[in-house]
């Protein structure tokens, strides 16, 4: 699977709600994705970074099972984690071997600053 979006944000912090989100179904797949962050800081240097704060990505794929009460079984992954990321350059995060196969979920991150 692959797909791509952009998000935009303003560098300020929230404790109580996501700051940032969005969500859709991942390109040729019935799997559902929400990615959000609750905070977005600036740091100096160069390059300047922009550091992530409780970024968090969930993907929902369902497995074509039923439960008991004959509701879809989903098998959910995710990763969340804070992240700084050099403006210009791509960051990898990821997960490997979530569901015990050969697999991986993998988010690449790149930022661009605007003032």
């Amino acid at each position: 699977m692959i797909d791509a979006f952009v998000l935009r944000g303003s560098a300020t912090t929230s404790q109580r709600s996501s700051l940032a989100n969005t969500s859709g179904i991942l390109l040729g797949t019935n799997s559902e994705y929400r990615f959000s962050y609750t905070g977005a800081t600036v740091l100096p240097g160069t390059p300047r970074s922009l550091r992530i704060n409780n970024l968090d990505l969930e993907i929902s794929t369902p497995t074509g099972a039923r439960n008991e009460k004959g509701n879809p079984i989903t098998r959910n992954v995710g990763i969340r984690t804070d992240v700084d990321i050099p403006e210009g350059q791509k960051v990898v995060v990821g997960k490997s071997n979530f569901t015990g196969a050969d697999d991986a979920l993998v988010l690449v991150l790149s930022a661009k600053i605007l003032e």
